[in-house]
């Protein structure tokens, strides 16, 4: 016999694409407020509210979500201002 309650409603799942960015929200959050070395993965994960072993299912290391959280979307935004600094004309 299933021991859960009758009355209680089934715990509410985030789909998985929801999770990964709920981690990436987390991680860039407390690595721009502590830094690399003062944010651990148990920390991400309670802030994201999910488990840490999630953390592992979507990310090969700590390393892994900091280029995936902070360093990949710097890399994008310069890469887009280099793009709109090419367009200025500046000979003008």
């Amino acid at each position: 016999m299933d021991r859960r309650s009758h009355d209680a409603p089934p715990a509410e799942r985030r789909p998985v694409p929801d999770r990964r960015d709920l981690l990436l929200n987390s991680a860039r959050e407390l690595f721009g407020r502590c830094g690399y070395s003062g944010t651990s993965t148990p920390a991400i994960a309670r802030h994201a509210g999910v488990s840490q072993s999630l953390v592992y299912r979507h990310f090969s290391s700590k390393g892994g979500l900091f280029v995936e959280s902070v360093f990949d979307p710097f890399l994008e935004l310069l890469d887009s201002f280099v793009e709109r600094w090419d367009l200025v004309d500046t000979t003008g």
